[in-house]
């Protein structure tokens, strides 16, 4: 185990401070770009509306309404939705889904070298890889960008997912290839503090810093608002500082959807959020014309000279001349708004290209893996962009820097650094090292004995050519693999379309043959040895004596093994 200190590190990283000196950080965090990204973010936490101050009637939280007092009117934009529909939230996650949850997560290879690649392997296992590219598309899909980050603490790989809004590249090593040369984290929040001798703590604003380099990796202690706004913060608020030595800046930018022109990505929902609203406050109205309908308002025909307030509910009455009456909600008012939220919805779904299935039509209709390809076609072709932003463009990078890092760590003979706590509860660590588990695998024993387990290091290899191999978006059932395998039996056999070889090659990636010369040679051998096994002792007790000797008696002689 390292050692842990919390003291001022002896670390110069003064060359690492020139990127933020007078930089005026209040500015930056309060910039445009970051309140267009939080209002995206707000959205996927369905906290778009918790910002306004009047409910769906038009009364202001904590204030209750005065009976028979009218009020000023409150415009609908400014007024919570009582009945929320967060479909944001929901392309999202279907998208995320599609793209890396459960059986969608892509197998890693290094193409020639099986220890580079048993390495790279645990390294993901590690960090919990796959959850931490869960959370980061979920963050991408929703702003439109996201950043990673690795490193090493007391031998230990771990990755953490950054928030686009809070972090800002403030130089580049290759703009193209979106590779931060130098990049910060910074975000404003509240704490409760005391001032003097005041018995109650007062809600004070401070920031929070952290500033990755080539060659450094710096934290700072909270900062008050008031250095914030300056610009000489960065050498007077008290920081932690430690060398990575990597070489390279270790921070990732991800655009969700390719945008060159832009440093941010597109959303998955670009555009949308008029629509989202507009969905919140129909389904408000319309809820709360449902409730009110039953709960009529009685209309009494009478003269209204003779003094009345406007008053509704089952309590209260309108006075009209002429009689009395009940005043409901037409039928048709509710079911044109749900046609109209119908649209709204539908619009919704193809601009963001997600498919919203009914189960009921696809449990009867899509059942097959190619018409399932069919009805989500328009969402495969974004995850496809998705596949290869989160793999290629952001997994597949970090990999292959952290694979050439333990490389060069392997290769030092320089002691790992101590590691500091920082002053919100973090740990980092100058001059971090790998260490991962021993690898355990089995040889044969001496002689064909018993296999004999051995424990070895693990070692980084040599190449760098990570691959990665995902699984289809929606695997053949069996009843395609049925199908295709009648389908090739007729095309050989009785229509002599095609070769033994040709439909081989065709239907041995629905059961998983790769190579279908080796499968051939597996399927002779294995009927080799049934021969003899049925020469020598009978036949395998799994088969059946109508699989062996077709539907006649078999000999007896043969069914008991009497030779």
């Amino acid at each position: 185990m390292a050692e842990v200190i919390d003291i001022q590190p002896a670390v110069d990283a003064s060359n690492a401070l020139r990127v933020v000196d007078g930089m005026r950080l209040k500015g930056l965090v309060q910039s445009s770009r970051t309140e267009k990204l939080d209002k995206l973010e707000s959205y996927y936490r369905t906290t778009q509306h918790a910002h306004k101050l009047y409910d769906w009637d038009g009364h202001m939280d904590g204030v209750d309404p005065v009976p028979g007092v009218p009020g000023f009117d409150v415009p609908i934009s400014q007024r919570r939705p009582s009945a929320q529909i967060d479909i944001a939230r929901q392309i999202v996650k279907r998208l995320t889904s599609l793209t890396l949850g459960h059986g969608r997560w892509p197998d890693i290879t290094v193409d020639g070298d099986p220890e580079a690649e048993d390495y790279v392997n645990e390294l993901v296992r590690q960090s919990r890889l796959q959850a931490r590219m869960v959370e980061a598309r979920n963050l991408g899909g929703a702003e439109g960008s996201v950043a990673l980050t690795f490193g090493f603490i007391d031998g230990k790989f771990r990755v953490s997912v950054l928030n686009a809004k809070h972090v800002f590249v403030l130089e580049w090593a290759d703009r193209d290839e979106l590779r931060p040369a130098a990049a910060l984290e910074s975000y404003c929040y509240t704490r409760l503090v005391y001032a003097g001798t005041e018995e109650k703590p007062k809600a004070k604003k401070f920031y929070y810093a952290r500033l990755w380099t080539q060659t450094h990796e710096v934290v700072w202690d909270p900062i008050p608002e008031e250095l914030a706004a300056a610009g000489g913060w960065a050498r007077v608020v008290p920081s932690q500082s430690v060398r990575h030595n990597y070489g390279f800046c270790p921070v990732y930018w991800v655009q969700n959807s390719p945008a060159s022109a832009d440093v941010d990505g597109e959303s998955d929902y670009e555009g949308l959020t008029g629509i989202f609203d507009q969905l919140s406050y129909l389904a408000s109205q319309t809820t709360k014309g449902v409730i009110a309908n039953v709960d009529p308002t009685l209309i009494l025909k009478m003269d209204p000279s003779e003094g009345t307030t406007i008053r509704k509910g089952s309590n209260n009455a309108l006075l009209v001349p002429g009689g009395g009456d009940y005043l409901t909600l037409p039928p048709d008012a509710v079911r044109t708004a749900k046609e109209w939220a119908a649209y709204l919805r539908r619009e919704a779904e193809e601009s963001s290209q997600t498919v919203f299935t009914d189960p009921e039509k696809l449990s009867g209709n899509a059942q097959s893996a190619a018409a399932m390809r069919i009805l989500y076609m328009p969402m495969l072709a974004q995850c496809d962009v998705l596949r290869d932003q989160y793999g290629a463009g952001a997994m597949v990078v970090l990999l292959k820097d952290a694979l050439a890092v333990c490389r060069k760590m392997a290769q030092s003979s320089a002691p790992e650094g101590p590691i500091r706590w920082t002053a919100d509860g973090r740990r980092i660590q100058d001059r971090p090292v790998a260490k991962l588990p021993p690898r355990t695998r089995e040889e044969d024993g001496p002689d064909g004995g018993e296999p004999v387990r051995i424990v070895e290091e693990r070692t980084p290899g040599e190449s760098s050519e990570i691959t990665l191999s995902w699984p289809p978006y929606f695997p053949d059932t069996w009843a395609d693999k049925k199908t295709a395998v009648e389908a090739a039996s007729m095309a050989v056999a009785k229509k002599a379309l095609i070769s033994q070889e040709t439909a081989s090659r065709a239907i041995g990636p629905m059961f998983g043959v790769e190579d279908p010369e080796k499968e051939s040679e597996r399927m002779e051998a294995e009927a080799d040895d049934l021969m003899a096994r049925m020469q020598l002792g009978g036949p395998e007790p799994s088969m059946t004596t109508e699989e062996l000797f077709g539907e006649g008696p078999a000999p007896r002689e043969q069914i008991e093994g009497d030779g």
